[in-house]
């Protein structure tokens, strides 16, 4: 009875060494050739927004609305760039406004992913002020 479970967990332990090479193959090591992925939430779009008089940089201040068909992500800068369609590949229609002038639309951005993450892709908008607007 002993030699007959010794042998069932000699068995188990042989394929449980086997599996080991298998499962550390998976992991996509850089050493190994294969890709390493981030745990990083990347951006599919970046927008800048800067005055098309001045061409100075007002994306502070700015939003972002980026739909593609029913999906919607709005965001608002608070600083230097306005990130939107986080980790979300796609293809977009982007509009960028500011208070005090006109918004621009661009239809068509095309946000792609590779192994790990989207492909981040800038928008830059040159906005004109609208009447009232900034001096």
């Amino acid at each position: 009875m002993r030699l007959r479970s010794f042998r069932k967990a000699a068995r188990r332990a042989r394929v449980a060494m086997l599996a080991v090479p298998l499962l550390a193959g998976a992991c996509n090591s850089p050493t190994d050739g294969g890709v390493s992925c981030t745990d990083i939430a990347v951006p599919g779009i970046r927008g800048t927004a800067r005055d098309a008089n001045t061409n100075a940089d007002i994306t502070a201040g700015a939003y972002l609305v980026a739909t593609e068909g029913t999906f919607k992500d709005s965001v608002s800068a608070t600083g230097g760039v306005l990130l939107a369609a986080i980790e979300r590949p796609g293809t977009y229609t982007v509009r960028i406004g500011h208070p005090g002038y006109f918004a621009n639309t661009r239809n068509n951005v095309v946000v792609r992913k590779d192994e790990c993450h989207v492909i981040p892709v800038t928008v830059q908008e040159r906005l004109v002020p609208a009447p009232g607007g900034p001096a």
